[in-house]
């Protein structure tokens, strides 16, 4: 390939990779298609545009360019995870389970490429050999595909997997709830880790109150990048309970009566963390789960305070996660 050519495909990738980011799996599918017609030996054009007609519901036209770059590079991880979606879509499912196995064992070999999507992290035995898992590998190409906060941080995903999985082994009762949603990817974990329980989803869609922070603070401005339909679509409505608007005073209508399973507070900053414990600890069930993610993370310290002073009279403690956010865990008495 020229330099010239090199450069174009770069160039391309570049603008298809903005596309993916941007969820205009439309665009990206013209985009791919046009890359392609000068460059049809590009792997990645052509798993990029099986992922854009995923996405946009056609999984019947996204199997031949997943096959096509799957057989251009058969060692790409990336590319074998992505013809088992697209074989997943289309109800092929042992086809489906036999490409993603490939893909992670290809993983588990491969060095990590400097692309957040291709950051590697060990995964639990049981969920290698013994509990595998069609839904959670799809989980996690979800996490991987995401912006890098999710894609670098599995260990997350599966403290998350294999600690509600045994709760709800266990037979603790109740239903599931999120206080603070974002873009969606662990709501969307949630609600797939705990079938046929509520899931109830606390987001302003505007970022965080005015006043939580110091006018010269960078953290005032964080998080409202949130497409309240974006999410919604990513989640689903099915079983969900949106609940939209500035925490605890959104809540005002949540019946007295609710129980949860599993509490995953996600909030960011004192005043609201501290309102989603209050909330959230009455209710939670015997041998519930109380997630509080970011509690061991330097960088918003009012989680790790509002959370030490509402549980400094509780009889429990909470648990560290080793993973990016440094999630904590308290399992209710």
């Amino acid at each position: 390939m020229s330099g010239e050519a090199e450069r174009d495909l770069r160039e391309r990738l570049a603008a298809a990779t903005a596309l993916v980011r941007a969820q205009e799996w439309e665009g990206l599918g013209r985009a791919c298609r046009d890359g392609l017609a000068r460059h049809p030996g590009s792997g990645d054009l052509h798993h990029l545009l099986g992922l854009a007609e995923l996405q946009a519901g056609r999984p019947g036209q996204a199997l031949a360019p997943l096959e096509r770059a799957a057989r251009l590079d058969p060692r790409h991880p990336g590319f074998m995870q992505g013809l088992a979606r697209g074989l997943r879509a289309l109800g092929r499912t042992e086809e489906a389970f036999r490409a993603g196995e490939q893909a992670w064992q290809l993983a588990m070999t491969r060095a990590p490429a400097p692309s957040p999507a291709q950051y590697l992290q060990a995964r639990p035995i049981n969920r290698v050999q013994f509990r595998k898992s069609c839904a959670l590998d799809d989980l996690v190409a979800l996490f991987l595909s995401s912006p890098p906060y999710h894609a670098e941080d599995l260990a997350r995903l599966y403290f998350l997997a294999d600690n509600i999985t045994r709760a709800l082994s266990l037979g603790v009762s109740g239903d599931l709830a999120e206080f603070g949603v974002w873009r969606g990817h662990s709501a969307r974990a949630l609600k797939m880790l705990a079938p046929g329980r509520m899931l109830y989803l606390f987001e302003s869609f505007s970022g965080f109150p005015p006043g939580r922070f110091a006018e010269d603070d960078r953290r005032r401005g964080l998080f409202r990048d949130c497409d309240a339909a974006r999410t919604r679509a990513l989640v689903g409505e099915d079983q969900v309970i949106w609940v939209p608007g500035i925490f605890p005073e959104s809540a005002a209508g949540i019946p007295s009566g609710l129980r949860l399973a599993v509490a995953h507070v996600d909030f960011g900053e004192a005043e609201a963390t501290r309102a989603a414990l209050e909330f959230a600890y009455p209710r939670l069930s015997p041998g519930g789960l109380l997630f509080l993610h970011d509690y061991g993370h330097d960088g918003w310290p009012g989680v790790a305070q509002a959370a030490d002073a509402f549980l400094a009279d509780k009889p429990e403690r909470l648990t560290l996660a080793p993973d990016r956010g440094g999630t904590a865990l308290l399992i209710k008495g």
